[in-house]
């Protein structure tokens, strides 16, 4: 740039503001022609000139494909409707114009994002995204997300915290994390859990993981078949199961040993069946009173995440009865034995069986 230039925009500068306004066009355009940009201060070039500032801009915030963002809000808006939506009710969840959303949504249903059903014209959920979904919890195993947040719960809380599976036979103990002064009952990995006498059980009692639940309650008790349990031993396990399900967690209040006590939730898969099982153990007075409550929400929580991260939608676990719940999870074959029960006998029987068990 000549000289003659130079001094001709310093002195546009120098102008009074209303003077310096009307001219702004005209010199924006020279210096543009000439590789500048406008500049807010004299001597001072603007942000997007600037390197050191676009540097950290950038550092602080990388540059994303706008149009890809704004696609995924309509999906994760379509995703958060209990069933299929229409154009007008998804464009008024994801704030959008109705002209704006369908385009995304031209583009979602090319790639099997999203599906258009023929008679409702409603949009939903496409295969390509449940594909999605089944590798997205192939390698997020429900097991080893458990084992990560009892880990967190435990240094959280320093509490003894264990998780378990449902194994060849029973509860099976997979992970326990010791507090800082190591806790001593006869439970380690390993360890197999009764149904009816620890809180772990009992929450796989409550939510049986296969058919054979019930089979293994009434072991415990010298009954050959669930069938063959008494009348009062299916009501006893009527309240037991009852308060798991009504409370989401299982407990035990110095049941077996005296001064220990253990609750339990479920870890649920995306199909509503506990994938795991994670317990706290500790002194009777730790899970009484304010502190109790403090662990006991805790716990709930850890089981929470764990399950909405594995797809377990709650609303979908179903209310009912015991019966019923086995009905829908296993099929009418439960069911027609628990029909032939007599009265009062709708779920096996529960008795502690004169022993002593882990604590679990």
């Amino acid at each position: 740039m000549s000289q003659a230039r130079r001094t001709t925009i310093a002195m546009a500068y120098s102008m009074p503001r209303a003077r310096r306004s009307a001219c702004r066009g005209r010199f924006a355009s020279l210096l543009r022609r000439n590789g500048f940009s406008m500049v807010t201060n004299l001597g001072e070039p603007s942000p997007s000139t600037n390197p050191v500032s676009r540097r950290n801009r950038e550092k602080s915030s990388p540059p994303g494909i706008q149009s890809l963002e704004i696609g995924m809000k309509v999906l994760t808006t379509l995703a958060s409707f209990s069933s299929a939506a229409t154009l007008t009710e998804l464009a008024e969840a994801a704030d959008m114009d109705l002209s704006t959303c369908r385009r995304y949504l031209v583009s979602l249903l090319n790639t099997g994002m999203v599906r258009q059903e023929e008679q409702s014209g409603k949009y939903d959920l496409g295969e390509h995204l449940y594909l999605l979904g089944l590798r997205t919890l192939a390698r997020g195993h429900i097991v080893r997300a458990s084992i990560d947040r009892a880990l967190a719960l435990n240094r959280e809380l320093d509490l003894t915290v264990i998780v378990s599976v449902w194994g060849d036979l029973g509860p099976t103990v997979v992970a326990w994390f010791d507090r800082s002064s190591k806790l001593i009952c006869n439970s380690y990995i390993g360890s197999v859990y009764p149904m009816l006498s620890t809180a772990t059980g009992r929450v796989f009692l409550a939510y049986p993981p296969d058919g054979q639940a019930m089979e293994r309650a009434a072991a415990e008790l010298g009954v050959v078949g669930s069938a063959a349990l008494s009348a009062s031993q299916h009501k006893r396990i009527d309240a037991l199961v009852g308060s798991v399900r009504e409370q989401g967690m299982g407990s035990t209040d110095g049941d077996v040993i005296p001064g220990l006590s253990a609750l339990a939730v479920p870890a649920f898969d995306c199909q509503g069946r506990p994938g795991t099982v994670i317990g706290i153990i500790a002194e009777s007075d730790a899970l009484k009173g304010a502190a109790g409550q403090r662990v006991s929400k805790a716990l709930r929580q850890a089981g929470s995440d764990v399950s909405s991260s594995h797809g377990f939608v709650p609303e979908e676990q179903g209310a009912g009865s015991y019966a019923e719940w086995l009905e829908r999870t296993w099929g009418n074959a439960v069911a027609l034995r628990l029909a032939d029960a007599p009265a009062g006998r709708r779920t096996p029987g529960a008795k502690r069986g004169g022993r002593a068990v882990p604590l679990g």
